[in-house]
């Protein structure tokens, strides 16, 4: 019996597909729907079709990487192939779509999710062998620029009136961090809900949301929140081990070019990364954050 083959691409394609149509369907607000996404600002964020034909035939790596990294690591692949003549092709969007693109394809080299927890399960699935820290996310207030509305802290997000947008839990880093936040505060997560009016598949959506007005506030990585600043305003408030998320980076079992991987693995969690991981607003140690609490 012949067997079917199927390209490398087209598998990466359907599970993106996949998982923007679950997602759809996890999405409960109204305006989740109308909402700006990353892709309207960046072409090719959330949907980029990768080519990974090129495994194999070359020196190339193919990297899952979580949205909210784009600028750095774009950087960071740059002066990895300037350095090695390595080239490595990245695919960005939400750390739940890239595990699931991980499921469906059994393709790639590399995984570095916005979170932890989603290297945890690549682990468990037995997708991932050798993993890194590599920065870390801490999590901001982001509002309105000149902070329209005095927000001060978490549980002003519960003022009525006050329109909150969030990442999705399903399908985003921050969003499950939102929730893990809320939690340590003590705010039960159905009191915050009700300010939520937007739901957001990617970190750097949150952003643009801020930036066009549709909400006025939300919770956002603090080097995603720095990109903004001439749009918006930063509130800090105190985090706790379990409210920063550590950036992980792994090598995928399946890789054909591990010793390579591990190369970039060596890069990204060297000094040379952790430079452009400062250079871009990244948090390397907790109790120096981007944007200190004010006491």
């Amino acid at each position: 019996m012949q067997r079917l083959f199927v390209p490398a691409w087209l598998l990466i394609v359907l599970a993106q597909a996949w998982c923007c149509l679950h997602l759809a369907g996890c999405q409960g607000s109204p305006h989740s729907a109308v909402a700006p996404t990353a892709a309207d600002h960046h072409p090719g964020a959330l949907h980029h079709a990768p080519d990974i034909s090129t495994e194999g035939s070359g020196e190339a790596l193919f990297l899952y990487c979580g949205a909210a990294m784009r600028n750095a690591v774009t950087e960071m692949n740059a002066l990895f192939e300037q350095k090695t003549g390595i080239r490595v092709e990245p695919t960005f969007t939400g750390s739940g779509c890239l595990l699931a693109q991980i499921e469906m394809s059994r393709k790639g080299d590399l995984f570095m999710p916005g979170e932890d927890w989603y290297m945890a399960q690549a682990i468990e699935r037995g997708y991932v062998g050798e993993h890194r820290e590599a920065a870390l996310f801490v999590p901001v207030i982001m509002v309105q620029r000149g902070n329209p509305h005095r927000i001060r802290g978490l549980r002003d997000l519960l003022r009525p009136g006050i329109r909150v947008g969030i990442g999705d839990p399903k399908a985003c880093a921050i969003g499950h961090f939102t929730e893990l936040v809320m939690a340590e505060e003590g705010i039960p997560w159905a009191e915050f809900s009700r300010n939520v009016v937007a739901h957001f598949a990617t970190a750097p959506e949150l952003g643009n949301a801020i930036k066009i007005k549709s909400v006025d506030a939300c919770i956002q990585w603090d080097s995603l929140a720095a990109m903004y600043l001439d749009d918006a305003d930063i509130v800090p408030f105190p985090v706790t081990k379990r409210t920063v998320s550590v950036i992980p980076l792994g090598v995928l079992k399946w890789s054909r070019h591990p010793d390579l991987a591990r190369r970039y693995l060596d890069f990204v969690t060297g000094p040379e990364g952790r430079a452009v991981w400062r250079k871009h607003h990244y948090t390397s140690d907790i109790s120096e954050p981007t944007f200190p609490v004010q006491r």
